[in-house]
């Protein structure tokens, strides 16, 4: 065999030839692969951008225009990814509003050049919805009693709350998920909750003008009075209208005492067979003495302040009044002083007519002014409507005065948004195009003050309320008596202390929260706890209970985190989605 035959035929070798040739070949196969790692990995980021880019652009305005959009999401992608580009017109669809992002990014190659590919273009699309504009029906009910006069912040706590109000009306009427028919009321409530008395009185259906309830006289004698007197009194609303010719403050000041229950944790109408189911007018009585910017003590060897009076079957120890203002007699012949009990001067309907003279309006010891409205300080609430005007000008007005009962600020929010209690203004529950939610917010917890409160003794053991006092004058309770239903949950005694009081009203409110809720109405709730002022324990179980989740439930400790509540529950009602 000749000497190129064997060269030609050996095999020893042929490996690292094969290897040799085909190096640079793999080696390009590699750098292509991660040319096109790297390609993906900034298409990845191109997705994120034009998702957080369709994102934003579909919390704008639906007023928005075209060209702002594209100017806005021009600014947004090169935020998010520099170099990248945005692909314009954005294709807009509407009903709902849809937003069809697109943009495009391009990656030079480290490897994949020596092969002349010495670029990579990417892509990405993202097409985002605003849901369809959803009506809405929210009742905010805010606490404005007294203790929100206290700093939580950079102001008061009444400041802090108005203005988060505020914003959450903005955010609801500038957001594409509300429909312009979302409609909203405002509740303010301290002890008891005021509808306006120049629009709701005597005439209204649903309030007892005609003085048939049970609870209209518990602690005014009509039947003593004499046929003058009837004539002209002939409901609490007389009263008022007599009390008025001597001070302009003392007209029906539009609060309205709670119910019987369970009538009172429920949102139904009154009926015709029901008397009681009439909301009766809140009439704090004038009780016995004269004048009482302080507190007034009667006792066995004295008279009142009231010197042409005197009392009789005083027990031994002293009695004390808060809430007298005005003479027990007038100079109507019928209504002549004379000695009689404390029960008697209370009740007398006499005084009220034609009254010579009154006590000063000046704050008692609960700082609350005297006369018949007291106990009613919150203004009027706002029934639903869309007017931004009215509500923000009734949140600015709001003053803090008074107790809180948490109870009636809750019931008459969803008294507001109810398509069966009195206001007829809310629509059916069985329109599910329509949600809706409450919103409560206070800074304290149910109160109801006995005497031992603020050291009084006197035949009622408590200070006026919505739910009148804990006993009437006629010797009628809060929990029942013969002819009168209770207003307390089943198997609750009346209470003889602060800490009963408060557990009744607790009562009462988890039930109406409960059976909200089970009308499929959201319930949000918001504890406004600052360190020098927090809500106990108790408190924020309370409002945990009353929201639909705990979740819903917000603990709020200055005013900023108020705000911010706010805002959360604001973005929580209409949340938007990526669709594609």
């Amino acid at each position: 065999m000749s000497l190129t035959r064997r060269f030609l035929g050996d095999r020893r070798g042929n490996i690292a030839v094969i290897f040799g040739l085909s190096f640079l070949p793999l080696m390009f196969l590699a750098g292509t692969g991660i040319d096109y790692g790297r390609a993906s990995s900034m298409r990845a980021r191109l997705q994120n951008a034009v998702d957080g880019t369709a994102l934003s652009l579909c919390q704008t305005g639906t007023a928005t225009t075209s060209a702002a959009l594209e100017d806005q999401a021009t600014k947004l992608i090169a935020s998010y990814m520099p170099g990248a580009t945005l692909e314009t017109p954005l294709a807009i669809g509407a009903n709902p509003r849809t937003i069809l992002v697109k943009a495009s990014a391009t990656y030079r190659t480290a490897f994949a050049s020596l092969l002349r590919i010495n670029t990579i273009d990417v892509g990405a699309a993202s097409q985002c919805a605003t849901p369809m504009a959803q009506t809405f029906e929210i009742a905010i009910a805010l606490d404005t009693t007294g203790s929100m006069d206290v700093a939580g912040g950079s102001g008061t706590k009444m400041s802090a709350a108005q203005d988060a109000a505020k914003k959450f009306i903005d955010y609801v009427y500038t957001k594409p998920a509300f429909s312009p028919q979302t409609r909203i009321s405002i509740v303010p409530f301290a002890g008891g909750v005021a509808v306006d008395p120049k629009t709701y009185g005597s005439t209204t259906p649903w309030i007892d003008g005609a003085a048939k309830s049970a609870y209209h006289w518990t602690n005014v004698d009509f039947s003593a009075a004499s046929s003058t007197v009837k004539t002209a009194i002939r409901s609490r609303f007389d009263i008022f209208d007599q009390l008025r010719k001597l001070d302009s403050s003392w007209g029906w000041a539009g609060c309205l005492e709670t119910l019987p229950y369970p009538l009172n944790v429920q949102d139904s109408a009154p009926t015709l067979d029901d008397p009681n189911s009439y909301f009766v007018p809140m009439f704090a009585p004038d009780e016995p003495g004269g004048d009482t910017t302080g507190k007034v003590t009667l006792s066995v060897l004295s008279k009142s302040p009231d010197t042409k009076n005197s009392y009789t079957g005083l027990p031994l120890q002293a009695q004390t009044y808060i809430n007298s203002y005005l003479d027990d007699n007038t100079n109507e012949p019928s209504c002549a002083f004379k000695a009689m009990t404390l029960t008697e001067a209370e009740m007398r309907v006499c005084k009220y007519y034609k009254p010579v003279w009154s006590a000063s309006t000046s704050k008692n010891v609960l700082q609350l002014p005297n006369g018949p409205n007291n106990g009613c300080t919150s203004k009027p609430l706002q029934t639903l409507t869309n007017e931004t005007g009215k509500l923000k000008t009734l949140i600015d007005s709001l003053i803090a005065s008074g107790s809180t009962n948490i109870f009636e600020g809750f019931m008459w929010a969803w008294r507001t948004i109810s398509p069966t209690s009195v206001f007829g203004q809310a629509t059916a529950y069985s329109d599910t195009s329509v949600r809706k939610v409450i919103v409560l917010m206070t800074d304290g917890e149910n109160s109801w003050y006995p005497n031992s409160a603020f050291d009084l003794t006197n035949m009622h053991n408590s200070i006026f309320s919505p739910f009148s006092y804990m006993i009437n004058a006629n010797g009628t309770k809060v929990s029942g008596s013969p002819g009168l239903p209770s207003r307390l949950t089943s198997g609750t005694g009346t209470p003889t202390t602060l800490a009963q009081a408060r557990a009744a009203l607790d009562a009462l409110t988890r039930e109406a929260c409960t059976n909200a809720k089970a009308r499929n109405i959201a319930v949000f709730t918001i504890g406004f706890s600052v360190p020098n002022d927090p809500i106990d324990q108790a408190g924020i179980n309370l409002l945990r209970d009353c929201a639909t989740v705990p979740a819903q439930a917000y603990v709020a400790n200055s005013s900023t985190a108020l705000i911010a509540a706010f805002d959360d529950i604001a973005k929580s009602i209409g949340k938007l989605r990526i669709v594609r």
